[in-house]
C-alpha cells in the first residue's frame, strides 16, 4: 500500500497531476516516515507546488536519515529562502 502511494504519486507528477501527487506522497510519508525516496519527492514536488513548510519538513526528514545528502540540503535551503520571500 505504501509503495503503491509513493509510485501513484511520481506517475501523478509526471503526468501534470500536482494537487494529487502531494496527496499520495504525502500519505505514503504518513504511512512510512522513513521511507526516503518519497520524502525526497515530496520535498522537492512541494516547492514547485509553493508549499514551502511542507517541503522544509520533509526534506529535514530525509536529512535526518540521510545527513550528507547535498541535493536535499539544497533544496531544503532553498525551500527556506523561498518561503522567507513569500512572507
Amino acid at each position: 500500500m505504501i509503495e503503491a502511494r509513493y509510485q501513484l504519486g511520481l506517475t501523478l507528477r509526471k503526468i501534470g497531476d500536482i494537487a494529487g501527487a502531494l496527496k499520495q506522497l504525502q500519505a505514503a510519508t504518513e504511512l512510512a516516515p522513513s521511507l526516503i525516496e518519497a520524502q525526497r519527492a515530496l520535498g522537492n514536488l512541494a516547492i514547485e507546488a509553493g508549499e514551502y513548510s511542507a517541503a522544509r519538513a520533509a526534506l529535514e526528514a530525509v536529512l535526518a536519515w540521510e545527513a550528507d545528502d547535498k541535493h536535499a540540503r539544497e533544496a531544503r535551503e532553498r525551500a527556506i529562502r523561498e518561503g522567507n520571500q513569500r512572507d
